[in-house]
């Protein structure tokens, strides 16, 4: 199944322009397709995903959902990171939207047994990140997660340190997902951490752009290298940032 969406995208250009409203160059709209796949894990569990393929892109971004959360919850923002020239993949975890278990096949997620089901979930970034790579051959990888989704990135990333970087949305605070040694592993590659204030009932609530539209809320933003949070006051304005930051990471 394949539905094609019409983007004004910057193809193969040096300098990125977030929408259509650039100046200094003016380029035409091309199609972009918006194709919904299916990939294979490594353990035979037929993940579904949506693939916007843009010729000559060099970053491939792969948009992973929160737990109980589908790839539809990127669907706003893959569009825009497609307008402003990069491909983009977002899929479901297993068991998760359209993704299924195989038949008789236990649950992932039991109780709070959150090292377990990462293992099983890992499998499904790794075969995302390598989709990705088959579809857009040259183009350096970027994950972005949301919640557990985006440790799962950032742990497969340890195992592949060709991906070339990771950004978390909203991740749970849990010392046993995250910890100095894996964020030494992880080494010097771009991260951001971006939570979403100021309700403290909603900061770890696993939030993906797409969600931060029309709530009003400040959008903080960390990086590995030291300094004050950067706070942004809307969807927008966190598009743009990350447009810059993917820009600068596969440079």
């Amino acid at each position: 199944m394949v539905r094609k969406i019409v983007l004004c995208a910057v193809v193969g250009a040096a300098g990125l322009l977030a929408g259509c409203g650039g100046k200094e160059q003016e380029p035409a709209p091309v199609a972009v397709e918006a194709q919904t796949v299916e990939i294979i894990s490594e353990d035979s569990v037929k993940l579904v995903g949506t693939w916007f393929g843009v010729p000559n892109s060099r970053a491939g971004i792969v948009c992973l959902p929160a737990l109980t959360h589908s790839r539809g919850t990127w669907a706003s923002t893959a569009q825009q990171f497609a307008a402003s020239g990069w491909s983009v993949l977002t899929v479901d975890l297993r068991d998760q939207g359209d993704s299924q278990m195989p038949v008789n096949a236990p649950p992932v997620w039991v109780g709070n047994d959150t090292l377990r089901a990462l293992a099983y979930y890992i499998k499904d970034v790794k075969a995302a990140v390598a989709f990705v790579r088959s579809k857009a051959p040259g183009a350096k990888v970027v994950v972005l997660g949301a919640g557990i989704g985006g440790y799962c990135g950032l742990h497969e990333a340890v195992a592949d340190p060709t991906v070339a970087a990771v950004a978390l949305f909203s991740p749970p605070e849990s010392s046993r997902l995250t910890t100095p040694a894996i964020m030494a592993e992880y080494g010097d590659r771009p991260l951001v951490i971006m939570t979403e204030l100021p309700a403290e009932a909603t900061r770890t609530t696993p939030r993906t752009l797409d969600s931060w539209i029309g709530r009003g809320s400040v959008i903080e933003i960390k990086e590995q290298v030291p300094r004050p949070p950067l706070r942004l006051e809307n969807k927008a304005a966190a598009v743009d940032f990350l447009n810059n930051w993917i820009k600068a990471a596969v440079r």
